[in-house]
């Protein structure tokens, strides 16, 4: 926190991101008498030093990340990109078990096949928005 208040970056708002397993790793740490460590962090959120945590299974591993989210920007021209076919053939797979996938040709079904792509990026309005912690491997 006193990075980013000495970049002259509010902290308002701020929020720490972790995977769920670490969430719950923190919650399980106990001090020398017993008492959980951190009593605020659950395996969905909770707080941590007053900021909220946001449990993601997509942060990278042993990495704990703080940043203020306003700090992010959005760039989104808000075109979508559509493309339409008639001679595809796409592999049809419901997920199931096992796994078998129906090849299905949209021309001898008479089918018409639509992609649709957007395009959006991120990027920190300033560097010192985000920090993030390396090698946390949290354990009992």
């Amino acid at each position: 926190m006193t990075l980013l208040v000495n970049a002259n970056i509010d902290p308002t708002g701020s929020v720490w991101v972790m995977r769920p397993t670490q969430a719950v790793a923190l919650q399980q740490m106990t001090n020398v008498i017993g008492q959980p460590e951190f009593p605020n962090i659950l395996a969905n959120g909770g707080t941590l030093v007053g900021y909220p945590v946001v449990p993601s299974n997509s942060s990278p591993a042993s990495q704990v990340t703080f940043f203020c989210p306003r700090e992010i920007l959005l760039a989104d021209d808000g075109g979508i990109t559509l493309d339409a076919s008639r001679e595809a053939s796409l592999a049809m797979d419901d997920g199931g078990s096992p796994a078998t996938a129906t090849v299905v040709s949209m021309w001898q079904n008479n089918m018409v096949a639509l992609r649709a792509e957007r395009y959006i990026n991120w990027a920190r309005r300033r560097h010192d928005a985000v920090y993030y912690l390396t090698a946390c491997n949290y354990h009992q």
